[in-house]
């Protein structure tokens, strides 16, 4: 599948439902458990419905780029049970230039590196709240190579 930004083309993404077993619901595991831990949201309460590789291509004429979003609800609002609270990035292949994931409203800037990942989340644990767009995120476009990244998001 393409995926536009609002700019146009700028990634391909497909995406599958996490099986019950074998090595893609193992990662999946690992990637609830490490939310369940961090987040303190028992683990058999959290969901995986589907893990997606998004492929983003050289384009040094037009870096585009994913247009600064929330993966979940950033508004302030009280969590509801069933909804996505946080997303696991594991970056399988990194550009030679360019591909950084940006979080702007928290100044976070980070350069990404083959077999690291990261998990960011919507929801304050202390206080069952979505951010209020603290966890907004942008990826920056590819200058050169290209990039590979699996994206989980995780729902409790």
């Amino acid at each position: 599948v393409d995926v536009n930004g609002q700019d146009g083309l700028y990634a391909k993404k497909g995406s599958i439902p996490v099986p019950s077993n074998g090595d893609i619901a193992a990662l999946a595991k690992r990637m609830r458990v490490l939310a369940s831990q961090i987040l303190n949201v028992r683990d058999d309460v959290m969901k995986s419905e589907e893990v997606s590789m998004i492929h983003y291509e050289e384009n040094k004429q037009d870096p585009r780029r994913y247009d600064a979003h929330c993966d979940g609800i950033c508004d302030g609002s009280d969590r509801q049970n069933g909804g996505y609270i946080a997303s696991v990035l594991v970056y399988c292949e990194t550009a030679n230039s360019g591909g950084h994931t940006h979080f702007s409203n928290s100044g976070i800037h980070v350069i990404p590196e083959v077999g690291s990942a990261i998990m960011y989340s919507y929801l304050d644990p202390l206080s069952s709240k979505h951010d209020t767009g603290f966890s907004k995120i942008t990826e920056c476009g590819v200058l050169e190579g290209e990039q590979k990244v699996i994206s989980h998001k995780i729902k409790a």
